[in-house]
């Protein structure tokens, strides 16, 4: 079956996928990751619309990118929390790497670009409390 691919930056594109709408999904996905050429600071939510062909309503398809670790000194991060705070429905750990300083911000009740909620990850030059 052809499928019709427009993600939120404007591509469009058309793919064929054998099967049902799970291996077209999944198609889209792999098209949003493959066409993310940038950086990430924190995790960011991705989203196209596939439609079938000859079709007028499709579906919203998502996929997260998240952020590289940063480089640690040998024998990697170790991480220790510095603080729990509730926010929301959820939580936000702040944790500072014993090794080379770093901080890591964990916001478990954070929101994407539509409202939706995203588990996210930030990591700082020095541990800063969120």
């Amino acid at each position: 079956m052809i499928y019709h691919y427009r993600d939120d930056d404007g591509l469009e594109e058309t793919f064929e996928a054998a099967g049902d709408a799970g291996e077209a999904t999944a198609t889209a996905r792999q098209m949003l990751l493959g066409g993310w050429h940038g950086t990430v600071t924190k995790t960011t939510r991705l989203w196209a619309d596939v439609t079938p062909e000859g079709e007028t309503l499709g579906w919203r398809v998502s996929a997260e990118i998240e952020p590289p670790e940063p480089a640690c000194a040998p024998g990697g991060h170790d991480w220790e929390e510095t603080s729990v705070q509730g926010n929301g429905g959820g939580v936000i750990v702040t944790s500072t790497c014993q090794r080379c300083g770093r901080g890591r911000i964990k916001n478990t009740w954070d929101h994407a670009s539509d409202g939706t909620i995203l588990e996210t990850v930030t990591y700082t030059e020095t541990c800063t409390e969120a």
